[in-house]
């Protein structure tokens, strides 16, 4: 028989919500199929939300690693789309904001501002092949310029990116390479949270329904209500 999670009794919502920031792993986020989340979670485990920093795998399959404020993408952070492209910058609630490296699905590269999720105002474009550059505005072509020329474009433009310490973000010494794959984590900052955090850290167990125990088990009891909720039980691995 598989061991039977146990968690800590809880208390009262303003209790829980009231309690320090702590640290949780294989979070299944509820009313989203295949969602997953590790990182800081603050209030009740079931009730709460995610918290100041954590990665979020989304059920149609983006990838989101960086700062949070509740449950919302506010902040800094890493966002891979399902489509192939790649946004390293700010967003608040989920919308792009401010300055920002964009990686395309087709592998081309842009520094530029962004303003309610559109590109605003000049930028700058690198080819796949990072042979050919252009400035842009507001996401359009419209100058052509030599790659280094694009680098100092990008220089000036990053400057003004107020988060010094955000890796990709950093002054650029040659044109942009790839984007940061969906599986390194080598730039990422929960190694160091998870052991700052280490004293509060809680392991949940992955669950799905299986609905033929379930109901095995309710035959096995009569008067059951049907219409109970089914039983939830260990994931296989």
């Amino acid at each position: 028989m598989p061991p039977v999670l146990s968690l800590p009794p809880m208390g009262t919502l303003e209790e829980e919500m009231a309690k320090p920031i702590r640290y949780i792993t294989n979070k299944i986020m509820s009313g989203a199929v295949g969602a997953k989340y590790e990182g800081l979670w603050k209030g009740p485990t079931n009730g709460g939300a995610p918290d100041q920093y954590g990665r979020w795998l989304m059920c149609q399959g983006e990838l989101y690693e960086g700062e949070l404020e509740f449950g919302q993408l506010t902040g800094f952070g890493t966002r891979w789309c399902s489509q192939g492209d790649v946004y390293v910058g700010e967003l608040i609630e989920g919308v792009y904001t401010g300055v920002a490296m964009h990686w395309d699905y087709m592998g081309r590269c842009q520094v530029t501002k962004w303003h309610k999720g559109k590109e605003a105002g000049k930028g700058v474009l690198w080819s796949q092949d990072r042979e050919q550059c252009w400035e842009t505005d507001d996401g359009h072509p419209r100058k052509i310029l030599t790659p280094q020329q694009g680098v100092q474009k990008a220089n000036a433009l990053l400057r003004l990116v107020t988060k010094k310490d955000f890796p990709q973000l950093k002054k650029l010494t040659d044109v942009p390479g790839d984007p940061p794959s969906y599986e390194d984590v080598s730039y990422s900052k929960l190694p160091a949270l998870k052991e700052e955090y280490k004293h509060t850290i809680q392991i949940l167990a992955s669950f799905q329904i299986d609905p033929k125990k379930d109901a095995l088990e309710r035959r096995r009891k009569p008067g059951t209500n049907m219409h109970m909720q089914p039983q939830l039980v260990p994931a296989m691995r």
